[in-house]
């Protein structure tokens, strides 16, 4: 037994040694740096709006995901996608005018929903706050979405090229910037959305102006890779979207029925998750950049071993984190929040089990968009969507809407982790497990 641990102890640690291993724990080291910023700006910014206050900026800060969601058109997974292949061989003369490409898809999106925002605010405010809302809260959603999309463009560009130091530097800056803004800004949710949607802006132009080489506005790539990230994209953004809907949608009808101060529990236990979910957030593409340049070289065996071995850290990092977060709940409120988020509590052990099975579908979701061009991931939210209204609409209490959002979690888990099995039995000879 002992000589089996030492065994994989040695494979570990011939792993991290080797490129790939490098960057997967610096992405790891830059996350817990990051998180640990997170939490702290959480913490202040709980202690200067209050349960209530807190509500309605986690609704600012959905909706503008939700917003940055659509304006980003699935450009960050079709740059991890389609950038690979531009560094090898006869494509390699399109990279030029790759970040160009990248623009004027992004402005098609963003003159096509600023109109809609301008003709129709009323209808909107609707849609995204249940209710008509203050002008000024509408608009500075749609500036922080903007800012956002921008900055996780220019941010995904690094990634996607391989350069996972200037990534994570530039994740770290974008953070760090963030828990400035927290502890200068005011208690004004619309002055705190402002600061922050300049400073995102601020690190974009400094990335734009650092790579403009590949800003050139030439015919023959655009022509190229045009079509080809925008048929790749535009369903990742459907993806990304379903998702924020998926994290909204609960808090827009708990607000709507139970009031904010329960959507404000409900939200301080969600954003408790971010103790856990970031490390799959930040490992996810760069598993997706790397399974990307694998399959450019037709290597699906090595991808089905990396997923395999991937799965097994994937899921136990989401076991230990449910087990950390349920039995250190009342500290970590504390610690994150104020003592009147306290009732929270009694959420946690509820909501946080969903960490388990969404652990499971984040990586495969980045390794089925990596092999194949179809939306599998898509798919599977729009079930998980269908299955967590249908849950939501019986809902009466607090300890209800937690249970219909964890056990509708296992919707897309399983959809897939079958999409998964379907496509190794396609590209595998012999499958063998999982």
């Amino acid at each position: 037994m002992v000589a089996f641990f030492r065994e994989k102890l040695r494979e570990g640690l011939a792993l991290l040694r080797t490129d790939g291993g490098k960057d997967v724990l610096l992405s790891f080291s830059t996350q817990l740096v990051v998180m640990l910023i997170l939490f702290a700006a959480n913490k202040i910014i709980s202690v200067k709006l209050g349960v209530e206050g807190y509500s309605v900026y986690s609704l600012i800060r959905k909706n503008g995901n939700l917003f940055s969601s659509v304006l980003l058109l699935g450009l960050v997974e079709s740059m991890s996608f389609h950038f690979p292949r531009l560094q090898r061989g006869e494509h390699r003369g399109l990279q030029s005018g790759f970040l160009s490409v990248v623009v004027l898809l992004f402005l098609g999106v963003f003159s096509l929903l600023l109109s809609i925002l301008l003709l129709f605010p009323a209808r909107v405010s609707d849609l995204l706050f249940a209710s008509s809302t203050d002008r000024a809260i509408l608009y500075v959603s749609f500036f922080y979405a903007v800012s956002l999309a921008v900055s996780q463009l220019m941010v995904a560009f690094y990634r996607a090229s391989g350069s996972y130091r200037l990534w994570n530097l530039m994740s770290l800056l974008i953070q760090l910037l963030v828990l400035v803004t927290f502890l200068l800004a005011s208690d004004s949710v619309v002055e705190l959305f402002t600061c922050i949607s300049l400073s995102n802006l601020a690190v974009a132009a400094y990335i734009a102006i650092r790579e403009r080489r590949f800003f050139s506005f030439r015919w023959r790539p655009i022509r190229a890779m045009l079509p080809r990230m925008a048929i790749y994209g535009f369903p990742r953004m459907l993806s990304t979207l379903t998702y924020y809907v998926l994290d909204l949608l609960p808090l827009l009808i708990i607000v709507d029925r139970l009031g904010n101060q329960a959507g404000g529990y409900f939200a301080a236990v969600m954003s408790m998750q971010l103790l856990v979910t970031p490390l799959f957030a930040f490992l996810s593409p760069v598993l997706l950049q790397r399974l990307a340049s694998l399959r450019s070289e037709g290597k699906f065996h090595l991808i089905f071993q990396l997923v395999r071995k991937a799965s097994i850290v994937y899921v136990g990092v989401a076991t230990l984190g449910y087990i950390a977060l349920v039995v250190l709940a009342r500290f970590i409120i504390l610690i994150l929040f104020t003592e009147e988020f306290m009732p929270a509590c009694a959420l946690l052990p509820i909501l946080s089990l969903s960490l388990i099975p969404r652990s499971v579908y984040f990586l495969l979701s980045s390794a089925l968009d990596a092999i194949s061009v179809k939306p599998y991931s898509f798919y599977a939210l729009l079930a998980w969507l269908v299955g967590l209204y249908g849950l939501l609409y019986f809902a009466t209490t607090l300890e209800h809407f937690a249970w219909s959002y964890t056990l509708s979690s296992f919707i897309p888990t399983l959809l897939v982790v079958f999409f998964w099995v379907k496509q190794k039995r396609r590209r595998l000879p012999n499958p063998g497990r999982v």
